[in-house]
This record gives structure tokens, C-alpha cells and sequence, in this order.
């Protein structure tokens, strides 16, 4: 087993075998979590997107669920997709 990244092959271990949950859970826990870097907010571009989404719903001031699930329908439409290249690009993330 082994985890692909996009420059190099990470936290190998050869498996003699049947892959199980059991088995792949034991290699996550043993092998793989020690090779991921920590969580940070600035490498996910979703957290980028989802903090711009959450201020359009502050600006909105929905109070029912009704006007919660408009503005969320509302304001996901405002995504551009320039934006939405740039939150990949700022995390890193290279795209054709």
C-alpha cells in the first residue's frame, strides 16, 4: 500500500494480504497519518469559499429556514468561476 501524491509516492508499505477495513484502517493509523501535514484553513479552498459564502449570509440576515436555504441558493450563485479558480490556486492547487 501506499499514498499517491503529486510529487512523489508517499508512506510505502508493502502488505501481504487481503486489504480489509480492518487492515487499511491499521495503515492509516500507522503509516499514513504521520506523513500528512497538519490541517490549516489557507491550504482547503473550500474553507476560502465557504468563509466568502458565510458573510454573504451574515449580509442577508435570513432568520427562517426558508429565507436560510434562499440565501444559501442565492449566494452560491454568485460564485464566479474566476473565483473559484483563484481559491484553488492560492491553496496550490496547479489546474489546466
Amino acid at each position: 500500500m501506499a499514498a499517491l501524491r503529486c510529487d512523489r509516492i508517499a508512506a510505502p508499505y508493502p502488505f501481504n494480504g487481503p486489504i480489509n477495513g480492518q487492515n487499511f484502517l491499521a495503515y492509516v493509523e500507522r503509516f499514513l497519518v504521520s506523513t500528512l501535514p497538519p490541517y490549516s484553513f489557507d491550504l482547503y479552498p473550500i474553507e476560502q469559499a465557504f468563509a466568502k459564502l458565510k458573510h454573504w449570509l451574515r449580509q442577508a440576515q435570513a432568520r427562517s429556514n426558508d429565507e436560510i436555504y434562499s440565501s444559501i441558493a442565492s449566494s452560491l450563485k454568485r460564485f464566479q468561476s474566476y473565483a473559484r479558480a483563484n481559491y484553488l490556486k492560492n491553496a496550490g492547487y496547479a489546474f489546466a
